[in-house]
């Protein structure tokens, strides 16, 4: 019938919704995991923060702001986001700088179908190993993304490639739009990743850096890698340069050469590098430069990764976590009050077990605080919304009886049933009894073979049992005082 479809939907309804509290919980701890992270690599204290000490507080509101930002309207969580934000502090930025970092990383990563870590890292490599103040983030973002729409390679492996061999490429003087054409052309003969930039660093060390025949050897050819100034020429240049120089030799006599300047894995890169003519150099050097115009490759590519079911999937599972996030907020501190309360109350148990076995133990657990459930400030989600649950004190001794619920019971009852919201102070004495709703027992009352009615209130030492006659009269206030007794052994 109806009200069975409406109990049901309630009852679905209420399912869903604790699945929904407790996923919220898991994903806002996961979150603030995450966050903590960032700033213990920042060396952020909890002490700093909470006190604001140095503008801490400040730092880790605003890093939170930002991944929830991330997390919030794009196809990344927030727990990606102060992943990345993480793995930019471990490479030496500031919480300002890998913020400003961020969204660009984040942008690489759609753009390489790549975690938000393994991009970070690729970015901040680069930067970190050329240490060129006239590009940012967005720049080196741009050039990975433009770079493997161009060759034989994947954004992740460009990425790979690039943070690698940055160092080197910077130590001889080489802009990261130089070194990117010379990974295309590696990459073009299957040399990608780690190894294509350790190749290319090798390389470099052998035309820059010569042994003496090297150098004689490249002074035979014409070919010096330094301009009239002593400046690093352009290092793809000084290869084409070397290329031809030896394009009018027999084989034989341009493998000596070619022995004589390189090493071993500086010689294989050198051939590989060969093969693309400048015409198609010259043409990625272009399409590198203009990576950056207008918005920016990587955010182009992530637009149009993005613009798909998959894409408006994953956004909304993010902007459903960070809802998550905001739930998790308000159940979050009353959880964690109450994980510590337990924590600390169980290291106590534990200390005192190993110092004075189950008899300290047992003398712990009545230091441990109490734990007042009652308290008006720590709300207690319960079934009836219209009373709380029943609560038994220090002093109570329940026998054989029924209690039911927003009882508070710190005295004795026997064989007896208590209705809803009544009181039973210590030391009162209830056996053999109903007692309706509402009443209150005070200290040292006693009562037997007796039914109170609702409301009711027995004074402290009042004697209630089979035999007595002082029933209130209904017209009046409901109290049975001292006077009220009767036989009691």
């Amino acid at each position: 019938t109806a009200a069975k479809v409406g109990a049901a939907a309630i009852g679905a309804a209420s399912t869903a919704v604790t699945a929904f509290a407790a996923s919220s919980v898991k994903v806002g701890a996961e979150f603030d995991s995450s966050l903590s992270q960032v700033a213990a690599t920042l060396g952020l204290t909890m002490n700093d923060i909470q006190n604001n000490v140095n503008g801490a507080g400040e730092t880790f509101e605003a890093l939170s702001a930002k991944a929830r930002e991330m997390g919030g309207s794009t196809i990344f969580s927030a727990s990606e986001g102060a992943e990345g934000l993480n793995i930019l502090a471990m490479s030496g930025y500031s919480a300002g700088q890998s913020m400003d970092m961020l969204e660009d990383v984040l942008h690489l990563a759609a753009a390489g179908s790549m975690d938000m870590a393994s991009a970070a890292g690729f970015v901040s490599g680069a930067m970190k190993g050329f240490s060129d103040d006239t590009k940012d983030a967005g720049d080196y973002a741009d050039l990975m993304a433009k770079g493997a729409t161009l060759a034989n390679t994947s954004v992740a492996q460009l990425g790979d490639a690039m943070s690698s061999g940055a160092a080197g490429a910077a130590a001889y003087g080489q802009s990261a739009d130089s070194m990117t054409v010379a990974l295309l052309r590696l990459a073009e003969q299957g040399d990608v990743g780690a190894a294509a930039g350790t190749a290319l660093s090798a390389t470099m060390k052998d035309l820059y850096t010569p042994t003496d025949q090297a150098k004689k050897a490249l002074s035979e050819l014409g070919i010096t890698a330094y301009d009239s100034n002593g400046n690093a020429r352009d290092f793809n240049e000084v290869v084409n340069d070397l290329s031809e120089a030896l394009s009018g030799m027999t084989a034989e006599e341009a493998a000596a050469y070619k022995q004589t300047i390189f090493g071993i894995q500086g010689l294989n890169a050198y051939n590989k590098m060969t093969v693309t003519g400048i015409a198609k150099q010259e043409e990625w050097a272009v399409a590198l430069a203009e990576a950056s115009d207008g918005l920016g490759e990587a955010a182009k590519q992530y637009d149009t990764m993005t613009n798909n079911l998959e894409g408006s999937l994953k956004g909304w599972g993010s902007a459903v976590d960070e809802l998550k996030i905001s739930v998790a907020e308000g159940l979050t501190p009353s959880i964690k009050e109450f994980v510590d309360f337990g924590t600390s109350g169980l290291q106590q148990v534990t200390a005192a077990f190993k110092s004075g076995g189950l008899s300290g133990a047992m003398d712990a657990l009545g230091d441990m605080p109490t734990l007042w459930l009652n308290d008006p400030d720590w709300k207690i989600y319960y079934r009836h919304s219209f009373n709380h649950p029943q609560y038994m004190g220090e002093h109570a001794d329940v026998t054989h009886s029924i209690c039911g619920d927003g009882n508070e019971i710190d005295g004795r009852i026997e064989k007896s049933v208590i209705f809803n919201n009544v009181i039973v102070e210590n030391g009162a004495e209830i056996k053999d009894s109903i007692i309706l709703s509402n009443c209150v027992i005070k200290a040292g009352a006693k009562i037997e073979y007796a039914i109170i009615d609702s409301g009711v209130t027995v004074d402290e030492g009042a004697v209630v049992n089979k035999s007595h006659d002082c029933l209130p009269n209904r017209s009046e206030e409901r109290r049975v005082g001292k006077e009220c007794r009767s036989r009691w052994s």
